[in-house]
């Protein structure tokens, strides 16, 4: 099931999730395990029909005074992270997050690789050209477990399996 990053890793050290998809973070914590799986880029995005898709550049000015459809954590004292926007709508997943900003309810962050595997998307959304600074967010996904949480066989052969195709590539 899709959960806020957040969430998928407290879900990891409750033992209520093996496995999570997550984007790399800032510090590790030493409890946790994980393999890297891909480069994965975030871009700025609004609806067509949004005030903002009129402008050729976007200033910090100008996304800080229009409301983001921001994706994060249920636990509302968890500070999203990539939140610009002084106002801003929570949902937990990007499916939700698009929809939202397709709607033209604010603007957002959400994967390049969505849009390149939608491309009706393509004609209702415009990606921002942010004057202040790279509209590019570039990750890395990882695959995380708990080191003290015991994996199964399943699990194990992911784990081995994506190590092996590391080993291939590099």
């Amino acid at each position: 099931f899709s959960a806020p990053q957040e969430d998928a890793h407290r879900m990891l050290f409750e033992g209520s999730a093996q496995l999570a998809l997550m984007f790399e973070r800032e510090q590790l914590e030493t409890r946790e395990q994980f393999v890297e799986l891909k480069r994965e880029v975030l871009v700025a995005v609004v609806a067509k029909q949004h005030p903002l898709s009129q402008f050729d550049q976007v200033s910090y000015e100008q996304i800080l005074q229009n409301r983001q459809i921001v994706v994060a954590s249920r636990d509302r004292t968890i500070k999203p992270e990539l939140l610009f926007s002084r106002h801003y709508w929570r949902t937990d997943n990007h499916h939700s997050a698009c929809s939202m900003i397709r709607q033209g309810l604010g603007w957002g962050v959400l994967p390049l690789e969505m849009l390149n595997e939608q491309p009706h998307l393509q004609d209702q959304l415009q990606v921002l050209n942010l004057l202040d600074f790279t509209p590019k967010f570039e990750y890395f996904v990882d695959l995380v477990w708990s080191r003290e949480t015991r994996l199964g066989t399943a699990a194990h052969f992911l784990i081995n399996h994506l190590r092996k195709q590391r080993k291939t590539r590099h």
